[in-house]
Protein backbone atom coordinates (compact mmCIF):
# COMPACT_ATOMS: atom_id res chain seq x y z
CA UNK A 1 0.00 0.00 0.00
CA UNK A 2 0.90 2.96 -0.78
CA UNK A 3 0.16 6.91 0.34
CA UNK A 4 0.90 10.61 -1.20
CA UNK A 5 4.42 10.30 0.57
CA UNK A 6 5.19 6.53 -0.72
CA UNK A 7 5.35 5.05 2.60
CA UNK A 8 5.75 1.13 1.72
CA UNK A 9 3.77 -0.54 4.60
CA UNK A 10 3.46 -4.30 4.53
CA UNK A 11 0.25 -5.64 5.74
CA UNK A 12 -0.82 -8.79 7.02
CA UNK A 13 -2.86 -10.67 4.24
CA UNK A 14 -6.01 -10.79 3.82
CA UNK A 15 -7.79 -14.23 3.51
CA UNK A 16 -9.97 -15.01 1.20
CA UNK A 17 -12.04 -17.29 3.16
CA UNK A 18 -11.53 -21.52 3.17
CA UNK A 19 -13.53 -21.82 0.05
CA UNK A 20 -11.11 -18.41 -1.74
CA UNK A 21 -13.70 -16.53 -2.72
CA UNK A 22 -14.94 -14.25 0.25
CA UNK A 23 -13.42 -14.29 3.59
CA UNK A 24 -11.95 -10.44 4.77
CA UNK A 25 -11.06 -9.92 1.36
CA UNK A 26 -14.37 -9.38 0.01
CA UNK A 27 -15.46 -7.17 2.82
CA UNK A 28 -12.92 -5.01 2.14
CA UNK A 29 -13.68 -4.97 -1.23
CA UNK A 30 -17.11 -3.93 -0.58
CA UNK A 31 -18.49 -0.13 -1.48
CA UNK A 32 -20.85 -0.52 1.32
CA UNK A 33 -20.15 2.63 3.96
CA UNK A 34 -21.23 0.97 6.59
CA UNK A 35 -20.28 -2.97 7.23
CA UNK A 36 -21.49 -5.40 9.80
CA UNK A 37 -19.81 -8.48 10.36
CA UNK A 38 -20.81 -11.31 12.61
CA UNK A 39 -18.14 -13.80 12.94
CA UNK A 40 -17.26 -16.57 14.94
CA UNK A 41 -14.33 -16.51 17.42
CA UNK A 42 -10.89 -16.22 15.62
CA UNK A 43 -12.55 -15.55 12.35
CA UNK A 44 -9.86 -12.74 11.84
CA UNK A 45 -11.62 -9.64 12.55
CA UNK A 46 -9.01 -8.09 14.52
CA UNK A 47 -6.30 -7.92 11.11
CA UNK A 48 -9.51 -6.81 9.28
CA UNK A 49 -10.24 -3.87 11.40
CA UNK A 50 -6.75 -2.78 11.57
CA UNK A 51 -6.33 -2.86 7.72
CA UNK A 52 -9.08 -0.63 7.45
CA UNK A 53 -7.93 1.50 10.07
CA UNK A 54 -4.82 2.27 8.47
CA UNK A 55 -5.74 1.73 5.00
CA UNK A 56 -7.54 4.71 5.69
CA UNK A 57 -5.53 6.74 8.12
CA UNK A 58 -2.18 6.58 5.83
CA UNK A 59 -4.24 8.48 3.69
CA UNK A 60 -4.09 11.13 6.42
CA UNK A 61 -7.40 10.28 7.87
CA UNK A 62 -8.41 9.65 11.47
CA UNK A 63 -9.60 6.99 12.26
CA UNK A 64 -10.68 5.19 15.76
CA UNK A 65 -10.71 1.58 17.48
CA UNK A 66 -13.89 1.43 19.63
CA UNK A 67 -14.13 -1.35 22.01
CA UNK A 68 -16.79 -1.95 25.06
CA UNK A 69 -13.50 -1.93 27.44
CA UNK A 70 -9.64 -1.41 27.53
CA UNK A 71 -8.39 -4.84 27.99
CA UNK A 72 -10.39 -5.99 24.93
CA UNK A 73 -9.48 -2.88 22.82
CA UNK A 74 -5.57 -4.11 23.90
CA UNK A 75 -5.99 -6.61 21.29
CA UNK A 76 -6.28 -4.10 18.46
CA UNK A 77 -3.54 -1.87 20.73
CA UNK A 78 -0.93 -4.76 20.03
CA UNK A 79 -1.50 -5.43 16.46
CA UNK A 80 -1.62 -1.46 15.62
CA UNK A 81 2.21 -1.01 17.28
CA UNK A 82 3.47 -3.77 15.71
CA UNK A 83 2.67 -2.62 12.33
CA UNK A 84 3.27 0.74 11.95
CA UNK A 85 6.99 0.03 13.46
CA UNK A 86 7.78 -0.62 9.54
CA UNK A 87 6.43 2.96 9.20
CA UNK A 88 9.51 5.83 9.38
CA UNK A 89 8.53 8.82 11.75
CA UNK A 90 5.59 7.23 13.37
CA UNK A 91 4.75 8.60 16.49
CA UNK A 92 3.15 5.80 19.07
CA UNK A 93 1.55 7.60 22.33
CA UNK A 94 1.17 4.50 24.67
CA UNK A 95 -0.57 6.71 27.52
CA UNK A 96 -3.70 8.18 24.96
CA UNK A 97 -3.15 4.84 22.81
CA UNK A 98 -3.25 6.41 19.43
CA UNK A 99 -0.68 6.15 16.59
CA UNK A 100 0.80 9.72 14.56
CA UNK A 101 1.30 8.84 10.71
CA UNK A 102 3.98 10.97 8.95
CA UNK A 103 0.83 11.99 6.32
CA UNK A 104 -0.90 13.49 9.54
CA UNK A 105 -3.54 10.41 9.69
CA UNK A 106 -4.40 9.13 13.66
CA UNK A 107 -5.59 5.55 14.47
CA UNK A 108 -6.83 6.00 17.91
CA UNK A 109 -7.95 3.57 20.13
CA UNK A 110 -10.95 3.99 22.58
CA UNK A 111 -13.10 2.40 25.22
CA UNK A 112 -17.11 2.64 25.01
CA UNK A 113 -17.06 2.18 28.93
CA UNK A 114 -18.69 5.83 28.97
CA UNK A 115 -20.11 6.95 25.73
CA UNK A 116 -20.03 10.66 26.87
CA UNK A 117 -15.95 10.25 26.31
CA UNK A 118 -16.82 9.42 22.59
CA UNK A 119 -18.22 12.60 21.61
CA UNK A 120 -16.57 15.78 19.69
CA UNK A 121 -14.26 14.14 17.03
CA UNK A 122 -14.80 14.02 13.34
CA UNK A 123 -13.85 10.71 11.91
CA UNK A 124 -13.21 9.41 8.52
CA UNK A 125 -13.50 6.17 10.01
CA UNK A 126 -14.48 3.91 12.74
CA UNK A 127 -14.53 0.05 13.88
CA UNK A 128 -16.65 -1.04 16.40
CA UNK A 129 -14.89 -4.36 18.12
CA UNK A 130 -17.43 -6.90 19.88
CA UNK A 131 -20.06 -4.35 19.15
CA UNK A 132 -22.77 -6.67 20.87
CA UNK A 133 -21.06 -5.43 24.19
CA UNK A 134 -21.35 -2.09 23.46
CA UNK A 135 -24.12 0.25 24.12
CA UNK A 136 -26.27 1.20 20.80
CA UNK A 137 -26.03 4.71 22.40
CA UNK A 138 -22.65 5.13 21.77
CA UNK A 139 -23.05 4.37 18.42
CA UNK A 140 -25.85 6.69 17.66
CA UNK A 141 -25.60 9.72 19.93
CA UNK A 142 -21.44 9.84 20.01
CA UNK A 143 -19.97 7.81 16.98
CA UNK A 144 -22.71 8.20 14.41
CA UNK A 145 -22.61 11.68 14.00
CA UNK A 146 -18.82 12.28 14.10
CA UNK A 147 -18.47 9.92 11.07
CA UNK A 148 -21.19 12.87 9.12
CA UNK A 149 -18.80 15.72 8.21
CA UNK A 150 -16.45 13.68 6.64
CA UNK A 151 -19.06 10.74 5.71
CA UNK A 152 -16.76 8.51 7.56
CA UNK A 153 -17.31 4.40 7.23
CA UNK A 154 -17.96 1.76 10.22
CA UNK A 155 -17.45 -1.62 10.41
CA UNK A 156 -19.15 -3.34 12.98
CA UNK A 157 -17.67 -6.94 14.28
CA UNK A 158 -17.98 -9.20 16.73
CA UNK A 159 -20.06 -12.01 17.57
CA UNK A 160 -23.78 -12.07 18.15
CA UNK A 161 -25.67 -11.72 21.48
CA UNK A 162 -28.93 -12.48 20.80
CA UNK A 163 -31.49 -10.17 18.90
CA UNK A 164 -30.57 -6.98 20.05
CA UNK A 165 -29.41 -3.64 17.98
CA UNK A 166 -26.69 -5.60 16.41
CA UNK A 167 -29.39 -7.93 14.79
CA UNK A 168 -31.14 -5.15 13.55
CA UNK A 169 -28.01 -3.47 11.94
CA UNK A 170 -27.48 -6.95 10.18
CA UNK A 171 -30.87 -7.06 8.78
CA UNK A 172 -30.03 -3.32 7.96
CA UNK A 173 -27.16 -4.43 6.35
CA UNK A 174 -29.03 -7.24 3.91
CA UNK A 175 -31.67 -4.12 2.64
CA UNK A 176 -30.30 -0.91 2.87
CA UNK A 177 -28.17 0.95 0.70
CA UNK A 178 -24.66 2.14 1.62
CA UNK A 179 -24.72 -0.68 4.17
CA UNK A 180 -23.52 -4.51 3.67
CA UNK A 181 -23.47 -7.72 6.26
CA UNK A 182 -22.21 -11.19 6.31
CA UNK A 183 -21.96 -14.20 8.77
CA UNK A 184 -18.77 -15.75 8.56
CA UNK A 185 -18.31 -18.56 11.06
CA UNK A 186 -14.82 -19.71 12.50
CA UNK A 187 -14.18 -22.39 10.12
CA UNK A 188 -14.27 -19.72 7.30
CA UNK A 189 -10.20 -18.62 8.58
CA UNK A 190 -8.53 -21.03 5.78
CA UNK A 191 -5.75 -20.95 8.85
CA UNK A 192 -7.57 -22.61 11.37
CA UNK A 193 -7.61 -25.99 11.76
CA UNK A 194 -10.51 -27.55 11.46
CA UNK A 195 -9.44 -30.52 14.16
CA UNK A 196 -9.54 -27.56 16.47
CA UNK A 197 -13.05 -26.72 15.82
CA UNK A 198 -14.37 -29.46 16.22
CA UNK A 199 -12.47 -29.79 20.17
CA UNK A 200 -14.06 -26.36 21.04
CA UNK A 201 -17.44 -28.23 20.00
CA UNK A 202 -16.44 -30.89 22.25
CA UNK A 203 -15.51 -28.84 24.76
CA UNK A 204 -18.56 -25.86 25.26
CA UNK A 205 -20.71 -25.85 27.57
CA UNK A 206 -23.89 -26.50 25.22
CA UNK A 207 -24.23 -26.68 21.29
CA UNK A 208 -26.07 -23.71 21.17
CA UNK A 209 -23.26 -21.74 23.03
CA UNK A 210 -20.81 -23.42 20.66
CA UNK A 211 -22.83 -22.03 17.87
CA UNK A 212 -23.08 -18.51 18.80
CA UNK A 213 -19.07 -18.35 19.49
CA UNK A 214 -18.44 -20.32 16.73
CA UNK A 215 -20.74 -20.45 13.83
CA UNK A 216 -21.98 -17.05 14.59
CA UNK A 217 -25.15 -18.52 14.71
CA UNK A 218 -28.22 -15.70 15.74
CA UNK A 219 -30.83 -18.56 15.63
CA UNK A 220 -28.48 -20.27 18.33
CA UNK A 221 -28.16 -17.47 20.40
CA UNK A 222 -32.43 -16.91 20.56
CA UNK A 223 -32.47 -19.87 22.69
CA UNK A 224 -30.57 -18.07 25.56
CA UNK A 225 -33.24 -17.41 28.46
CA UNK A 226 -30.79 -14.09 29.34
CA UNK A 227 -29.85 -12.79 25.75
CA UNK A 228 -29.37 -9.35 27.18
CA UNK A 229 -26.80 -10.64 29.81
CA UNK A 230 -23.16 -9.88 29.26
CA UNK A 231 -20.52 -10.70 30.97
CA UNK A 232 -18.68 -7.61 30.58
CA UNK A 233 -21.31 -4.98 30.29
CA UNK A 234 -22.96 -6.42 33.72
CA UNK A 235 -19.67 -6.72 35.49
CA UNK A 236 -19.24 -4.58 38.45
CA UNK A 237 -16.28 -2.25 37.87
CA UNK A 238 -16.75 0.59 40.88
CA UNK A 239 -16.11 0.89 44.60
CA UNK A 240 -18.67 -1.25 46.83
CA UNK A 241 -21.68 1.22 47.12
CA UNK A 242 -24.03 1.76 50.24
CA UNK A 243 -26.08 -1.01 50.46
CA UNK A 244 -29.82 -0.60 51.92
CA UNK A 245 -30.56 -4.58 51.99
CA UNK A 246 -28.58 -7.77 51.21
CA UNK A 247 -31.02 -10.47 48.78
CA UNK A 248 -29.84 -14.12 48.95
CA UNK A 249 -31.37 -17.11 46.77
CA UNK A 250 -31.01 -20.59 48.12
CA UNK A 251 -31.86 -23.42 46.16
CA UNK A 252 -31.61 -26.77 48.36
CA UNK A 253 -30.42 -30.25 47.20
CA UNK A 254 -30.42 -33.62 48.63
CA UNK A 255 -26.59 -35.38 48.78
CA UNK A 256 -27.72 -38.52 47.13
CA UNK A 257 -25.86 -39.27 44.10
CA UNK A 258 -27.89 -38.11 41.17
CA UNK A 259 -29.09 -35.07 42.87
CA UNK A 260 -29.35 -31.90 42.03
CA UNK A 261 -26.40 -29.20 42.92
CA UNK A 262 -26.89 -27.27 46.47
CA UNK A 263 -26.50 -23.32 45.37
CA UNK A 264 -26.59 -20.14 46.62
CA UNK A 265 -26.62 -16.29 45.71
CA UNK A 266 -26.25 -12.83 47.32
CA UNK A 267 -26.58 -9.73 46.34
CA UNK A 268 -26.10 -6.02 48.11
CA UNK A 269 -29.48 -3.55 46.84
CA UNK A 270 -28.15 0.19 46.78
CA UNK A 271 -30.71 2.90 47.60
CA UNK A 272 -31.12 3.03 43.79
CA UNK A 273 -32.69 0.04 43.27
CA UNK A 274 -29.45 -1.84 41.63
CA UNK A 275 -27.94 -4.99 43.36
CA UNK A 276 -24.94 -6.39 42.71
CA UNK A 277 -24.16 -10.26 43.21
CA UNK A 278 -21.08 -10.46 45.78
CA UNK A 279 -21.18 -14.37 46.39
CA UNK A 280 -22.18 -17.78 44.84
CA UNK A 281 -22.40 -20.74 46.29
CA UNK A 282 -22.94 -24.50 43.97
CA UNK A 283 -22.03 -27.74 45.22
CA UNK A 284 -22.73 -30.96 45.14
CA UNK A 285 -22.07 -34.36 47.33
CA UNK A 286 -22.32 -35.59 51.10
CA UNK A 287 -23.37 -33.08 53.62
CA UNK A 288 -23.49 -30.50 50.72
CA UNK A 289 -26.89 -29.20 53.17
CA UNK A 290 -24.81 -28.65 56.35
CA UNK A 291 -21.93 -26.86 53.59
CA UNK A 292 -24.51 -24.77 52.30
CA UNK A 293 -25.78 -23.27 55.32
CA UNK A 294 -22.37 -22.86 56.66
CA UNK A 295 -22.18 -20.66 53.11
CA UNK A 296 -25.15 -18.99 54.53
CA UNK A 297 -23.32 -17.85 57.65
CA UNK A 298 -20.28 -16.81 56.67
CA UNK A 299 -21.57 -14.25 54.03
CA UNK A 300 -23.66 -13.11 56.81
CA UNK A 301 -20.59 -12.35 58.84
CA UNK A 302 -18.36 -11.43 55.97
CA UNK A 303 -20.55 -8.92 54.50
CA UNK A 304 -21.39 -7.59 58.07
CA UNK A 305 -17.60 -6.85 58.41
CA UNK A 306 -17.41 -5.18 55.20
CA UNK A 307 -20.00 -2.73 56.19
CA UNK A 308 -18.06 -2.45 59.49
CA UNK A 309 -14.70 -1.47 57.38
CA UNK A 310 -16.24 1.10 54.90
CA UNK A 311 -18.38 3.09 57.35
CA UNK A 312 -21.70 2.15 55.47
CA UNK A 313 -25.11 1.71 57.33
CA UNK A 314 -25.64 -2.04 58.36
CA UNK A 315 -28.28 -3.82 56.14
CA UNK A 316 -30.27 -6.66 57.12
CA UNK A 317 -30.62 -10.18 55.55
CA UNK A 318 -33.70 -11.63 53.33
CA UNK A 319 -33.01 -15.02 51.80
CA UNK A 320 -35.46 -17.17 49.35
CA UNK A 321 -36.03 -20.59 48.71
CA UNK A 322 -38.34 -22.71 46.78
CA UNK A 323 -41.63 -23.12 48.68
CA UNK A 324 -41.56 -26.98 47.63
CA UNK A 325 -38.24 -26.87 49.72
CA UNK A 326 -40.24 -26.65 53.16
CA UNK A 327 -38.35 -29.06 54.93
CA UNK A 328 -34.56 -26.61 54.19
CA UNK A 329 -36.53 -24.10 54.58
CA UNK A 330 -37.85 -24.88 57.71
CA UNK A 331 -34.66 -25.76 59.18
CA UNK A 332 -32.60 -22.45 57.82
CA UNK A 333 -35.16 -20.70 59.75
CA UNK A 334 -34.40 -22.82 62.76
CA UNK A 335 -30.68 -21.92 62.92
CA UNK A 336 -31.90 -17.93 62.84
CA UNK A 337 -32.06 -16.89 59.20
CA UNK A 338 -34.67 -14.58 57.84
CA UNK A 339 -35.75 -17.51 54.81
CA UNK A 340 -39.23 -17.27 53.17
CA UNK A 341 -40.55 -19.32 50.53
CA UNK A 342 -41.49 -18.17 47.03
CA UNK A 343 -44.60 -17.25 45.56
CA UNK A 344 -44.91 -20.24 43.25
CA UNK A 345 -47.79 -20.54 40.87
CA UNK A 346 -48.47 -22.20 37.61
CA UNK A 347 -46.43 -19.56 35.92
CA UNK A 348 -43.87 -18.59 38.74
CA UNK A 349 -40.51 -19.89 36.50
CA UNK A 350 -41.68 -17.20 33.56
CA UNK A 351 -42.54 -14.50 35.99
CA UNK A 352 -39.32 -15.24 37.68
CA UNK A 353 -37.43 -14.45 34.61
CA UNK A 354 -39.24 -11.80 33.63
CA UNK A 355 -38.21 -10.01 36.91
CA UNK A 356 -34.87 -10.95 36.24
CA UNK A 357 -34.51 -9.72 32.24
CA UNK A 358 -36.05 -6.55 33.40
CA UNK A 359 -33.07 -5.88 35.77
CA UNK A 360 -30.45 -6.89 32.97
CA UNK A 361 -31.85 -4.39 30.56
CA UNK A 362 -29.67 -1.11 30.16
CA UNK A 363 -32.41 1.76 30.03
CA UNK A 364 -31.87 4.80 28.78
CA UNK A 365 -29.65 6.14 31.68
CA UNK A 366 -27.43 3.73 30.76
CA UNK A 367 -27.48 1.59 33.57
CA UNK A 368 -28.73 -1.81 34.13
CA UNK A 369 -30.00 -2.76 37.84
CA UNK A 370 -28.25 -6.46 37.92
CA UNK A 371 -24.36 -6.72 38.02
CA UNK A 372 -22.24 -9.08 39.62
CA UNK A 373 -18.43 -8.67 41.08
CA UNK A 374 -15.47 -10.08 38.94
CA UNK A 375 -15.08 -12.93 41.33
CA UNK A 376 -17.82 -14.95 40.65
CA UNK A 377 -17.36 -17.06 38.07
CA UNK A 378 -20.34 -19.41 37.86
CA UNK A 379 -22.49 -17.03 38.06
CA UNK A 380 -21.55 -15.59 33.94
CA UNK A 381 -21.29 -19.03 32.59
CA UNK A 382 -24.47 -20.30 34.00
CA UNK A 383 -26.36 -17.07 32.48
CA UNK A 384 -24.50 -17.59 29.50
CA UNK A 385 -25.87 -21.67 29.10
CA UNK A 386 -29.01 -20.82 30.31
CA UNK A 387 -31.37 -21.78 27.59
CA UNK A 388 -34.64 -22.47 25.91
CA UNK A 389 -35.45 -26.17 24.35
CA UNK A 390 -33.69 -26.64 20.57
CA UNK A 391 -37.56 -27.22 18.82
CA UNK A 392 -36.93 -29.60 15.78
CA UNK A 393 -40.31 -30.81 14.49
CA UNK A 394 -42.00 -27.34 13.24
CA UNK A 395 -45.37 -28.98 14.76
CA UNK A 396 -44.12 -29.02 18.43
CA UNK A 397 -44.57 -26.30 20.85
CA UNK A 398 -41.78 -23.87 22.04
CA UNK A 399 -41.73 -24.34 25.92
CA UNK A 400 -42.27 -21.49 28.09
CA UNK A 401 -40.51 -22.62 30.67
CA UNK A 402 -36.26 -22.97 30.07
CA UNK A 403 -34.34 -26.49 29.89
CA UNK A 404 -33.92 -28.03 33.82
CA UNK A 405 -30.09 -28.63 32.61
CA UNK A 406 -27.39 -27.28 35.13
CA UNK A 407 -29.68 -24.47 36.55
CA UNK A 408 -29.16 -24.46 40.52
CA UNK A 409 -27.48 -21.12 40.41
CA UNK A 410 -29.66 -19.52 38.09
CA UNK A 411 -32.90 -20.75 39.94
CA UNK A 412 -31.07 -19.21 43.59
CA UNK A 413 -30.81 -16.19 41.51
CA UNK A 414 -34.60 -16.55 40.08
CA UNK A 415 -35.63 -16.45 43.89
CA UNK A 416 -32.91 -13.56 44.99
CA UNK A 417 -34.05 -11.11 41.99
CA UNK A 418 -38.52 -12.47 43.48
CA UNK A 419 -37.19 -11.66 47.14
CA UNK A 420 -36.34 -8.01 46.05
CA UNK A 421 -39.06 -7.40 43.17
CA UNK A 422 -41.90 -9.77 43.46
CA UNK A 423 -43.85 -6.98 46.13
CA UNK A 424 -42.08 -4.11 44.03
CA UNK A 425 -45.74 -1.73 42.71
CA UNK A 426 -44.27 -0.87 38.94
CA UNK A 427 -40.69 -1.10 37.58
CA UNK A 428 -37.91 -0.54 39.45
CA UNK A 429 -36.30 1.28 36.95
CA UNK A 430 -39.02 4.03 37.17
CA UNK A 431 -39.02 4.15 40.80
CA UNK A 432 -35.29 4.56 40.77
CA UNK A 433 -34.39 6.68 37.76
CA UNK A 434 -33.90 10.01 39.63
CA UNK A 435 -31.86 8.59 42.23
CA UNK A 436 -29.05 6.54 39.79
CA UNK A 437 -26.52 9.91 40.45
CA UNK A 438 -25.75 8.61 43.56
CA UNK A 439 -24.14 5.30 43.26
CA UNK A 440 -21.01 5.38 44.13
Amino acid sequence: MATATAIQVELPPLHKGRDGNGGQLEIVRSKARFKVVVCGRRWGKTTLGVFMCLETSLQGGRTWWVAPTYPVANIGWRLLKALVKQIPQCEVHEADRYVELPGGGEVWIKSADNPDGLRGEGLDGVVLDEVAQIRETAWQEALRPALADKKGWALFIGTPKGKNWVWRLFQRGQRSANWESWRRPTIDNPYIDPDEIEQARADAISEAVFKQEYEADFGASQLQVYPDFDRYLHQWKRPIPQFEMFYGGLDFAGDTIGAHKSAGIVSGMTTTGIMVALAEFKQSGVNVTERQLEWVATQEKVLRLMQTRLNHRPAGFHWRADKSQSAFIALTRAMGYNIVKTKGGTDSVQNGVNLVQRRLTFRGDGWARLYYLPDLHYFPDDMEAYHYADIKDPDDVQSKNPLKVNDDLIDATRYMIEGADQGTIGDPHEIYKNQLATVA
